[in-house]
This record gives C-alpha cells, structure tokens and sequence, in this order.
C-alpha cells in the first residue's frame, strides 16, 4: 500500500472526533489512555477534561470502573492537606498539585454545625450538630455523596475511619475507641474497648478485644490513622492500633525521640509504613515503622530513622522565606533560627512519603491568626511558603492528610 493509500485509509478511520480521535492521531491504543493515563490524574484536572468530549465526559463521570482506578492510583498529584475553614474545606498542597472539590463550601450539608473528625483515602467522617440530635456523617466531599451514620450520637471524639478502595471500593468501617481507667488499679491503668460500625450490616458491634496499658496519656483530639489495613491513634508515647478486618488489637511505643516537649504527628507513607515526624528542640527526624506491621513488635526498636533535618540549616539557607516572621533589624546577637524558635511554634504535619516535609507554624503567644504551612523539599533543601493565612473555623484546630479520589460512597448496608 502507498503512503497516499494509507493517508486515504487514515482519515477514513479518524471519524468520530473527541478522544477516539486523539488516541488514534498520536497512535496510543484507547485502553492506554482511559484506563492508566487519565486515572492519575487528580480529580481536580479531570472535572477540566470533562468537557473535551462527550465519550470522556461520560467515562469521568459515570464509569465506576474509571473511579475505581483513578481512587486505587498512587499519584502525588492528588495528595495534600485539608482543615475546616470559615468559609468550608480549605486545601493545601505543594506547588502545581491541584487538590480541590466541586463545592468546598459543603452547602449541600445544609446549616449545621460541623466537625472534622476522621479522613482517610478520600472520604471524610464530619461530627455533625443538628437541632435535636447529633450524629456522625461520612462523605466523599469531590462526589459530593455522603451518608449520616446510625446511633452515632455518643461517638465524637477519636473516632477513627478505615477505608481501602484497592482493596474493599465499596465497604468502610468507623471504630469508636471508648477509654475506661481500671478501678482499683496501684498505678494509673487504663482499658480500651472498641465499638465497630460496619458499612456492611450497617450496624454497631462491640468488639470482645480490649488493650490494657499503664501510666500513658490520652490525645483525643488527634486524628486517627489509618495504613495498611489497620487503624492508629496517637497517645502521646505509644499508639494504640485496631484492625477492624481481623478484629485484632495491641499498642505499640512510638519512637525514642517522642518525649517530652517534643511535637510529632503520625502519618502514612505511600508505601503503606506508618511514619513519625518529631521536631525537638531545633531538629526534624522521620521515622518509619518496620515491616509495615503493627503487631511485629511494642518496642522502639519497631522504627527506623529514615531523616534528620536541622532546622537552623533549613531556616539558613532559606532566609528568604523565614524573614517574614521576624523581623531582621531587631535580631541583635541572636541568629534568625533562634529569632524565630523563640516567637513560633513549629509543628510537623504527617510525612505521607516522597521527599515533602510540611510544617506547620503558629505563634508563641497563643494568638490565631497568620498560621503559616511550609514545604520543605528533602532532596534540594528548599522550603516554599504553602498557605500564609491558615484560618479555622470556630472550634477547629486540625490538618488532617486528604487524598482527593472519585471513589464512589459506598452507601452502608449495600
């Protein structure tokens, strides 16, 4: 066949416009780009590419099989923060990575007063103030489908919500941890139980396992974690851990590190290891659990130190950036490190893998107001202002880990 043959044959076959056109003009087979292509990207971008053609239109939008891989993919580019806001869900994320929702407003919640509780995989668990009755309510905020849960009334403070759509897409589990001190105890003992909620029955199970632990402190108001199938919550020096599928639970020490006045947050690596960033004194350490696995060990001798950042070098080589929270003709004989450890907090977010750390800085003073989340880059040493005004709402005080995803809600009792 000659080339003036094929170019005839070509355009004969090049009919139907959209995508199919563009799949054949580059020559990448239609699978390639529905199905592993566009699927990382984040769900922001693709509410854009909706409108290229009628056939992605209907493949963004309706195709559960679509939502499904662009919620099981692994993309940074979805990945960021969010906090309840004054004007609704507030987002932060690094440089170019779009991280957003349709309405972030949450107006079709309607007037209620609402908490952010939980967020894991891109469902987020809001504690929700009605007129007459309070309750939990779970919600994909980038769909906009969401469900009030059953008999949740009692259950606000660390609930924890596990869901995995690489794994169970349709099924999710909140797991209400209920703290009791054991009465007559010589030292301060205390019992942990465990109410389930499965999305399956659509009902509340107490689980017959209980964790027992001595002289330990209890943070209510950190989130739950979730990796690997097993969910976490942070007790100061130790972690408390439930796995909901095989109903097992324990408790394991955080790392050595974590003592003190030393600031950390857990989080979860995008290789499934739980991770620990600590800031103490003028130094950032992170450290990931072993193998992955809660239940491998209760040591400290479970985590490895993965980095060390010393913070008078970071804020060294980025003086720039640091400059605006002191200013520099009043420094006298102190270095702009100690200038600005002595006025600000810094607090670590949770480190979900990469080489992004993000911290978190509030002043000194107790004031609200001109909170400022940074991007530390590990490998180049440069930190980028991210957001220089984080302002919660009435009551909120959180930055949780969000993965924006199309997962579909997956209603309970289906």
């Amino acid at each position: 066949m000659d080339m003036e043959s094929r170019n005839e044959k070509s355009q004969n076959n090049g009919g139907g416009g959209g995508g199919g056109e563009v799949a054949k003009r580059c020559r990448v087979p239609y699978d390639l780009i529905h199905f592993d292509i566009l699927p990382r990207l984040s769900f922001k971008s693709l509410s854009r590419f909706k409108n290229v053609c009628k056939a992605w239109h209907d493949l963004i939008s309706n195709d559960p099989f679509f939502a499904l891989e662009q919620s099981r993919g692994t993309s940074p580019t979805s990945s960021g923060f969010a906090y309840l806001g004054r004007r609704g869900l507030e987002f932060l994320s690094s440089p170019n990575t779009p991280v957003g929702v349709p309405d972030p407003s949450l107006s079709f919640l309607g007037s209620h007063h609402i908490r952010l509780v939980a967020s894991t995989n891109g469902l987020l668990c809001f504690y929700v103030f009605a007129l007459y009755f309070n309750f939990l309510c779970v919600l994909n905020p980038a769909t906009q489908e969401y469900g009030p849960i059953p008999q949740s009334r009692r259950c606000r403070y660390g609930v924890g919500l596990a869901f995995d759509p690489s794994t169970s897409p349709t099924h999710y589990a909140l797991v209400y941890p209920k703290r009791d001190h054991v009465a007559g105890a010589v030292d301060e003992v205390v019992e942990y139980r465990f109410k389930v909620f499965s999305s399956c029955t659509g009902k509340w199970v107490q689980s017959a396992q209980k964790v027992i632990v001595s002289g330990f402190r209890w943070r209510h108001q950190t989130p739950a974690l979730f990796c690997g199938g097993v969910l976490y919550w942070d007790c100061v020096e130790y972690l408390i851990w439930f796995d909901p599928c095989k109903d097992l639970a324990g408790w394991m020490l955080l790392p050595a590190a974590v003592s003190g006045r030393a600031r950390h947050a857990i989080g979860s690596s995008s290789e499934g290891q739980v991770t620990c960033t600590v800031i103490l004194e003028d130094t950032v350490e992170v450290f990931v659990m072993k193998d992955g696995n809660a239940g491998c060990s209760c040591g400290e001798e479970s985590w490895s130190r993965r980095y060390r950042v010393s913070l008078e070098g970071m804020v060294e080589k980025n003086r720039q950036v640091f400059a605006e929270f002191c200013n520099t003709m009043r420094l006298r004989n102190r270095s702009l490190s100690e200038r600005l450890l002595s006025r600000w907090f810094i607090q670590p977010l949770a480190f979900e893998g990469g080489d992004k750390l993000y911290l978190w800085v509030r002043a000194r003073n107790g004031k609200r107001g001109k909170e400022r989340v940074l991007c530390h880059d590990l490998g180049k040493g440069e930190v980028t202002l991210i957001s220089n005004n984080v302002s919660f709402a009435p009551g909120e005080d959180r930055i949780f880990a969000y993965r924006n995803t199309m997962a579909r809600f997956p209603n309970w009792a289906n």
